[in-house]
């Protein structure tokens, strides 16, 4: 399990090629722009999940990457 009782935000952000959402993509640098000046940000898994998703293959997405990041917020 990667999450536990220490953890205070989680934030799930996908990274597409090629489309406009939904679900609409947020990069790893919106990430840390929108959180760094407020919370230790923490990368805590990383995959491609195009094979499971096969509407955004078909849609002509060639990448689907899901990152999921942990949010502590500074004191």
């Amino acid at each position: 399990m990667l999450l536990n009782e220490e953890m205070r935000n989680a934030e799930w952000s996908m990274r597409m090629e090629k489309d406009s959402g939904p679900p609409f993509a947020v990069s790893v640098n919106e990430v840390e722009s929108l959180y760094r000046e407020h919370a230790k940000i923490r990368l805590l898994a990383q995959r491609d999940v195009l094979a499971q998703n096969p509407r955004f293959r078909e849609r002509g997405l060639s990448r689907l990457q899901e990152n999921i990041f942990l949010l502590t917020l500074r004191n």
